[in-house]
């Protein structure tokens, strides 16, 4: 089933109109997913039903209504790049969007088989189906999360988002929000929250967690590719410690695990927390690059020879750095 994430946007640019199409797509998706369902009201105008005939048939699902307003227009600002008279609301593909959740993963499994067959019949469209599972971010939370989507009678194809979770997840996720909350209240600025939810969204620590990166891999090829190779000095927390004296004598190298990662990198396989994310992502990619074949052979084949020279750079700094403190407190040694 071949899908083409990274291209979806809306079809409308326009955030009155958008919003008019999100407001359909909302209930056209309830339809879709709980034709038959015992509703009941929850806290902030969240309704939740026990799905008796649907897609999400023997789930339960959480229907928050469409993002508001304020909220469109922050994520909007936030996605704003250099240069953009205004905000790209185009980009925004979860204004609709609905949560259904399973006790079970053999239930979650199937309900994505069902949007599948759904797609296959020109019910929906769905444009990504992104398995956190595989990869949870540095919380832990995961989800089956899809872009759907919904025809509307006008022949507009509106892009929603539906995940799909398991109860005891969801549970975690509502309490941990409340957390995030605060943490929005304390650094509101856009830029604050960017930063934000890259790192709560990033995937959970593994050695090649950061080469595998989309966005992260980006932002090193461009520092890369833009300086002088001496300005550059990479750190890595798994990287050997200059307090160790063995480590003075040994040649400095790439792990395997990192070259591995650069040598075979794949923007299709690379990790992204949302596939809007990864979206802008690649257009970013390819305005500097010209396409993703130029910008993956540089990241196989020049990316490992500088990153390897900043990982040495990083070693000579800090041995560098010891010796002049040593010659401040003792005279030159």
């Amino acid at each position: 089933m071949q899908l083409e994430p990274e291209w979806s946007m809306q079809a409308q640019k326009s955030l009155k109109e958008l919003y008019e199409d999100a407001e359909k797509a909302q209930a056209r998706l309830v339809q879709l997913v709980a034709s038959d369902a015992d509703w009941s009201d929850g806290p902030h105008n969240v309704r939740y039903g026990k799905v008796k005939a649907g897609l999400g048939m023997g789930g339960e699902v959480i229907d928050p209504g469409c993002k508001s307003m304020p909220r469109i227009q922050e994520k909007a600002e936030q996605r704003k790049r250099p240069g953009e008279a205004d905000p790209p609301y185009h980009t925004l593909v979860d204004i609709a969007r609905l949560t259904i959740c399973f006790e079970t993963a053999s239930d979650l499994l199937r309900c994505l088989e069902d949007f599948k067959q759904a797609h296959k019949m020109g019910i929906v469209n769905l444009k990504w189906i992104d398995n956190k599972f595989q990869c949870p971010t540095a919380l832990g939370y995961m989800d089956m999360n899809l872009g759907v989507g919904v025809p509307l009678e006008s022949d507009v194809v509106h892009i929603a988002e539906v995940q799909l979770s398991i109860t005891a997840m969801t549970e975690a996720k509502e309490n941990a929000h409340l957390d995030y909350e605060k943490i929005r209240s304390v650094a509101p600025s856009p830029k604050a929250q960017r930063i934000i939810v890259d790192v709560l969204n990033g995937p959970g620590l593994a050695l090649n967690g950061y080469f595998n990166d989309v966005a992260r891999i980006f932002e090193l090829a461009i520092a890369l590719k833009s300086k002088q190779q001496h300005q550059i000095v990479a750190i890595g927390l798994e990287w050997p410690s200059w307090a160790n004296p063995l480590h003075w004598v040994r040649p400095v190298q790439l792990s395997h695990d990192e070259e591995f990662t650069l040598r075979t990198f794949k923007l299709s396989k690379a990790y992204s927390f949302s596939p809007a994310h990864k979206a802008d992502t690649i257009r970013a990619i390819i305005e500097e690059w010209g396409d993703k074949e130029a910008f993956e052979k540089y990241v196989q084949e020049e990316l490992p020879v500088k990153v390897l020279e900043a990982k040495r750079q990083w070693f000579r700094t800090i041995v560098n750095v010891f010796w002049d403190a040593l010659s401040l407190l003792f005279g030159e040694v």
